[in-house]
């Protein structure tokens, strides 16, 4: 009995979670959608992913991911961005009818400016790149309800790299397509994610 009593508080501890105050979290399942939760409890599994959270109040997101350059190399690069959506039920509809997630469009971001620099000017954050990747979120959050009121990125350009290193590719954007008919190839590969607020400044960059 004591050991079926543990498993339940551990359970609980570790998958039971509590969508905050005028929040709404969407779930994916093996990168496919599962379910939209806008209040109370939920569970969440290791197969499963919060890809989008939004809120009338500010949150904070860190996203990292591999891209590839202008010119054939491998950057790392991690952004953090401060947001809050003006209306919650515009912004999930919205993302509803594009079939995208906060996720894929803050990495889309980076990924459309990526792919025009060279690893020498990413690896520096030349204020060039910096300020298209930052106008690129800016844009692309405005389209579905959503204000950009933080922003910070990090770079390097790894020596060695994961194996199989899978670069991301983004879903469809607004500002840019990918090159195929059905976009199979262009879902969002994270290798970290974090909610935590970095106590930003409003444009910071490393």
């Amino acid at each position: 009995m004591s050991e079926i009593i543990f498993f339940i508080i551990l359970f609980c501890v570790f998958c039971v979670r509590k969508v905050p105050p005028h929040t709404v979290i969407i779930i994916d399942k093996n990168s496919h959608y599962l379910k939209t939760k806008k209040s109370g409890y939920y569970i969440m599994l290791p197969n499963y992913k919060v890809t989008t959270k939004i809120s009338t109040n500010k949150l904070f997101r860190t996203l990292h991911d591999y891209y590839e350059t202008y010119d054939g190399q491998t950057a790392a690069i991690s952004v953090t961005c401060g947001y809050q959506s003006t209306n919650l039920a515009d912004t999930i509809e919205t993302l509803a009818n594009v079939r995208r997630s906060v996720d894929d469009i803050i990495k889309s971001s980076v990924y459309f400016a990526v792919n025009n620099y060279n690893a020498s000017d990413i690896k520096i954050l030349t204020e060039e790149f910096k300020m298209k990747v930052y106008d690129n979120m800016r844009l692309e959050l405005d389209e579905i309800g959503v204000v950009l009121t933080n922003f910070t990125i990090r770079a390097s350009i790894p020596t060695t790299s994961p194996y199989p290193l899978v670069y991301f590719k983004p879903h469809v954007s607004s500002h840019d397509v990918c090159n195929t008919n059905d976009y199979s190839d262009c879902a969002p590969k994270d290798f970290g994610i974090n909610d935590e607020d970095p106590n930003a400044d409003p444009i910071k960059f490393y």
